[in-house]
C-alpha cells in the first residue's frame, strides 16, 4: 500500500515545479482538521489558493478571475509584441 498514484505524482510535479494550484476543502472538512491551521499547513505544502465550501459557489468566480488574469496577460503581450506605449494602451 505504500505505492504513490499517478495523481500523487502530478501533484508533487506540480508542486515542484511551484505551478498555482488550488486545494478546495470540503464543507466537512472540520471534521478533521483544525481551522485555520490547515489552510497555513497547505500553503506551507505548495498550494497558493486554499478554498472552502462549496464546489459550484467559488469555481464560478475562480474561473472568472482566471479568465480577467489571462486576458489582461495576453492584452500586456499585444501590447508589447505591437509595440504601443503604455499610456495608450
Amino acid at each position: 500500500m505504500n505505492e504513490i498514484t499517478q495523481e500523487a505524482k502530478e501533484l508533487i510535479n506540480l508542486i515542484e515545479k511551484k505551478s498555482k494550484i488550488a486545494a478546495m476543502l470540503a464543507p466537512s472538512f472540520v471534521v478533521d482538521f483544525k481551522y485555520p491551521e490547515i489552510v497555513g499547513m497547505l500553503k506551507r505544502l505548495g498550494f497558493k489558493f486554499v478554498l472552502r465550501g462549496r464546489a459550484h459557489k467559488w469555481s464560478r468566480s475562480f474561473n472568472k478571475k482566471l479568465f480577467r488574469q489571462k486576458k489582461a496577460k495576453n492584452n500586456q503581450s499585444l501590447d508589447k509584441r505591437l509595440k504601443i506605449p503604455a499610456a495608450l494602451a
